[in-house]
């Protein structure tokens, strides 16, 4: 019960943050042979093309970080793959900038 609650309690704090980005299909246990690992796709309902940053927390405070560039409008992506960590905490975070823009990613806290 208690992963359940983190998982919505984290939904819900990103989907606040980032409207342009929902949550799709988070999962336990599908990778790693190992009931704690995560994963989960992501959908850019914003009209524009963007480049995303995704860090997953491991457990020991350690983060697995993706970057996918030009993410089109109605994209669900990672399209051949999911984000996913093995012994995950369910704790994700992402951020999202215009696609093009150099500027630098922050890092996960």
């Amino acid at each position: 019960m208690q992963k359940i609650y983190l998982i919505v309690t984290i939904l819900f704090i990103n989907h606040s943050a980032f409207a342009d980005l929902v949550q799709k299909n988070p999962q336990w246990g599908k990778y790693c042979q190992s009931s704690d690992s995560y994963s989960f796709r992501l959908h850019n309902t914003s009209d524009k093309p963007v480049d995303v940053k995704v860090c997953l927390e491991q457990h020991g405070q350690q983060w697995h970080c993706y970057i996918d560039k030009n993410v089109q409008p109605g994209a669900i992506f990672p399209a051949d793959k999911e984000y996913r960590v093995c012994h995950g905490t369910g704790i994700a975070q992402w951020w999202v900038r215009a696609n093009g823009d150099y500027n630098a990613f922050p890092h996960p806290y």
